[in-house]
């Protein structure tokens, strides 16, 4: 699938912005179910940007159960190392079964909140974008009117000097 690298990178974006989100609820619901269960409660509620690939996801884990390929291949194509980085930790825990579960949610709830940062940072950049945009409008509105009574002092000056 080609996308052009604007709208490449905006998807990678809002990726990076709601899969924390996702795996926070992935780690919440990983408290009663296994992982193949977990995912396929989160598909109806996931974003957008999330729903065809845990679709996709969960379609490939009914076929090959025990298979790290259908966690490695989520969200492939946009090759992102903290995506892959927590879907083989999925793997791991669905691998395990309930011994060592508890400890592995443990740490995958630590490396979602450093991630849960990053996509806060996201979010407060797209909004403090339109704050600096309203920053500049009074310096915009000053000097327009500033070039407007230049050109009026100018034209009633060549008027009065009769050029």
């Amino acid at each position: 699938m080609y996308l052009p690298i604007n709208l490449l990178y905006e998807v990678v974006q809002e990726i990076n912005r709601v899969f924390p989100g996702w795996l926070m609820e992935m780690a919440l619901l990983l408290q009663g179910n296994n992982v193949q269960v977990s995912i396929e409660k989160t598909i109806e509620h996931a974003p957008i940007v999330l729903q065809s690939e845990l679709q996709n996801l969960s379609d490939s884990l009914k076929r090959t159960p025990d298979a790290i390929e259908p966690y490695l291949g989520f969200l492939g194509k946009f090759e992102l190392s903290a995506v892959l980085s927590a879907m083989k930790m999925l793997y791991a825990i669905s691998e395990s079964g309930n011994g060592d579960a508890q400890s592995q949610i443990r740490i995958l709830v630590q490396r979602n909140s450093k991630m849960m940062d990053k996509a806060e940072k996201l979010s407060n950049e797209k909004s403090l974008a339109g704050i600096n945009g309203i920053f500049y409008l009074p310096q915009v509105t000053v000097s327009v009117q500033t070039v407007t009574n230049m050109v009026v002092f100018m034209l009633m000056f060549l008027g009065q000097m009769k050029i």
